[in-house]
C-alpha cells in the first residue's frame, strides 16, 4: 500500500503521518489494509460511508475533516479494491486491469490478471528477445497489449 501511493507522488513524510493518524483514529496497527483510502498525489483520504444515510464522505485522514466529494472525487487515484477484511489486490496501472496484485495468486507477486504470469518473467523474457513485443506476446499465449503493460509495470518499479 505504501508503494501504491509513493508511485502516486504522495511523499513518504505524509505517508508515514497518515499512517500514524489513522492507527490512533482507527485503533489498528495496518490501518491502510483496513479501510479504503485514496489519494490525489498529495494527500490521502478515506472513503467512508455513512451508516445513517449510506452516503459515501470522503475524508482527508491528517486533518479530519470532510472534504467536498464531487471537487476532489475526479482527482483521485483508483486500483485498490477492498473487501470485507480489508485490501484484497491493487491493480498499480491507471485505468488498467491488466497487472494485479492479488495475496490470493502467486503470493502476491505482480502477475498479468487473465494469466496469473509474473509480470517479471514476462519482462525478462522481453529484454531476452530484444524487446520484441510480439514474439513475447506468442510465448505466453498473451495480447501485445498485456505484454506492454507488464514492461510498463516493471519500468516504473526500475525508476
Amino acid at each position: 500500500m505504501v508503494l501504491a501511493f509513493l508511485q502516486h507522488g504522495v511523499n513518504l513524510k505524509v505517508i508515514r503521518a497518515t499512517i500514524e493518524a489513522a492507527s490512533q483514529q482507527y485503533g489498528t496497527d495496518f490501518p491502510l489494509t483496513q479501510r479504503a483510502f485514496l489519494t490525489d498525489g498529495k494527500r490521502i483520504f478515506l472513503n467512508a460511508v455513512e451508516t445513517a444515510t449510506g452516503e459515501e464522505k470522503i475524508i482527508d485522514v491528517l486533518k479530519k475533516q470532510f472534504v467536498f466529494s464531487d471537487i476532489i472525487k475526479p482527482s483521485l487515484y483508483a486500483g485498490i479494491e477492498y473487501g470485507i477484511d480489508g485490501a484484497t489486490r491493487w491493480y498499480p496501472l491507471e485505468d488498467k486491469k491488466t497487472v494485479v496484485l492479488d495475496p490470493g495468486r502467486q503470493f502476491g507477486t505482480p502477475i498479468i490478471t487473465d494469466s496469473g504470469i509474473p509480470t517479471d518473467t514476462i519482462y525478462a523474457s522481453y529484454l531476452a528477445e530484444l524487446r520484441d513485443t510480439a514474439m513475447v506476446a506468442r510465448i505466453f499465449n498473451l495480447s501485445p497489449s498485456m505484454v506492454d503493460d507488464a514492461v510498463e509495470f516493471e519500468e516504473r518499479l526500475a525508476a
